[in-house]
């Protein structure tokens, strides 16, 4: 829990990576948040708005 979350490239489409100690670069990139791990295994994401 508390990892950012990158916006990668994938072929087409865009995924997200969680990164537990971002660099700057990564940081500035991030689009969300960790919260929580909820009970069927998916994450909550808090969404970041720049």
């Amino acid at each position: 829990m508390g990892d950012d979350i990158i916006a990668e490239q994938d072929g087409e489409e865009i995924k997200g990576v969680a990164v537990a100690a971002p660099t700057f670069e990564q940081y500035r990139r991030a689009v969300g948040r960790v919260r929580r791990i909820l009970e069927d295994g998916r994450a909550e994401i808090a969404v970041m708005v720049h």
